[in-house]
């Protein structure tokens, strides 16, 4: 067995057994609703990442979004060009 790997073992009933086999094999595919969801969860998260990086570059000013006098003058990163 290779290290990082489990032997599961189980019974199923005879009526069952080529369904659980065509899971198996999607599960091996990686094509099940899990893996699916997982794969969303992770791309998701990585674009709220940037899109949490550019909220905070847009709040600091250094999104280049500030050509002209767009914000108050009290803000810091904002003035005119």
């Amino acid at each position: 067995m290779r290290k990082g790997h489990l032997e599961i073992t189980t019974t199923v009933a005879e009526s069952e057994a080529d369904a659980f086999m065509q899971h198996i094999e999607a599960f091996e595919r990686g094509d099940t609703d899990a893996q699916r969801a997982a794969e969303i969860r992770a791309q998701d998260e990585a674009n709220g990442l940037d899109s949490l990086k550019r909220l905070f570059d847009i709040a600091h000013g250094n999104s280049g979004q500030c050509r002209q006098r767009c914000c108050l003058p009290s803000r810091s990163g904002c003035s005119s060009i």
